[in-house]
């Protein structure tokens, strides 16, 4: 009983706070104060607690604050303003994983995409498994400019991902045929922004490849958890190698379509 009424309290004070962050998003929804108060709630639609211990609120919350996000007055056009960081975009893509397999189609391009932007070793760097310092680790292999690419990839998802985003959300679809679909229209977008940036970065574009294959380097098997790494690990710059890689992660086969 105690229980209960300590989950009431708080599905209580959950409601004040999102009301209040209406309030401020009506009147600036580019002020901090809204942006703020998205990513708190973006955050609390990341807890995997918050659908165990509190399914009804943490349901509330998502509705509200993705409804907020794709179907506002001018949404596209202020989108990406709310996720412009790494750690912003992860905790986005990690809300969505958790808000499709409990009330959306169970698409699984979101949680995808939250695992490659914090997996330890390989990710990009968002905060969660202290990627940020692996990350950077790759500065020292030629100084290749790894902060501006990943800061190119990362808004142009976002922007060009808005449409797709929102037609997820708003009805229900096939989720393997979605996913396929946006991994594609996804990994086409980022082809010339991956040339742009790491195309004179060999030694980078090596190490990459070399920690993401079965066996490092081509001599000792990888003992890198299997999302992490392909049968010949991940060219940079190659499409059809980031689509296979995708595939795997997602765990769609080529006889479900998923291919390049």
């Amino acid at each position: 009983m105690e229980k209960v009424n300590a989950i009431k309290k708080d599905e209580q004070f959950s409601k004040v706070i999102d009301t209040e962050i209406q309030k401020v998003c009506s009147r600036n929804p580019l002020g901090d104060g809204c942006r703020n108060g998205i990513n708190m709630s973006i955050k609390y639609i990341a807890m995997p607690a918050a659908w165990k211990y509190m399914p009804t609120d943490v349901s509330r919350v998502a509705k509200e604050v993705f409804g907020y996000l794709y179907n506002s007055q001018g949404a596209s056009t202020r989108f990406d303003k709310y996720f412009n960081t790494i750690d912003n975009r992860a905790d986005f893509f990690a809300a969505s994983n958790l808000y499709e397999q409990n009330l959306g189609s169970k698409a699984r391009w979101f949680g995808g995409a939250d695992f490659v932007s914090r997996a330890a070793i390989t990710g990009l760097g968002a905060d969660g498994e202290a990627s940020y310092i692996t990350f950077a680790a790759g500065k020292v292999v030629g100084n290749p400019p790894i902060y501006e690419w990943r800061a190119a990839s990362g808004n142009a998802l976002i922007v060009n991902g808005f449409y797709n985003f929102r037609d997820l959300f708003n009805k229900k679809t096939n989720p393997r045929e979605w996913d396929i679909q946006q991994l594609k229209s996804e990994q086409k977008l980022l082809q010339p922004i991956h040339q742009k940036y790491l195309s004179n970065e060999k030694d980078y574009l090596s190490l990459i490849k070399g920690v993401t294959s079965n066996k490092i380097f081509s001599i000792i098997p990888n003992p890198l958890d299997e999302r992490k790494k392909i049968e010949d690990g991940i060219n940079m710059l190659d499409y059809k190698s980031r689509i296979k890689y995708g595939c795997k992660l997602m765990g769609y086969s080529e006889k479900q379509g998923c291919k390049p």
